[in-house]
């Protein structure tokens, strides 16, 4: 895709985006205590996910090596 068109497009679908999330903080903003107290456990979701990912990552990574170096070993 030509870097114009690329760039025009993009600009045109991030406006909405940047609508929404400035009304999101409006809309939250004079509340921010309440909202965040209740969707605190939220926080310890998004960490437990992301230690998870980079577990898997670790594990996946050698558990390739492992692979690698057993059939390096056999050739």
């Amino acid at each position: 895709m030509p870097l114009g068109r690329y760039t025009a497009l993009t600009t045109i679908g991030t406006i909405p985006w940047y609508f929404g999330l400035a009304a999101v903080g409006v809309a939250v903003g004079a509340s921010w205590e309440r909202f965040h107290e209740a969707w605190h456990y939220a926080d310890y979701a998004i960490i437990a996910l992301i230690l998870l990912t980079a577990a898997g990552l670790v594990w996946h990574h050698r558990r390739r090596r492992i692979r690698r170096r057993a059939l390096e070993r056999s050739a």
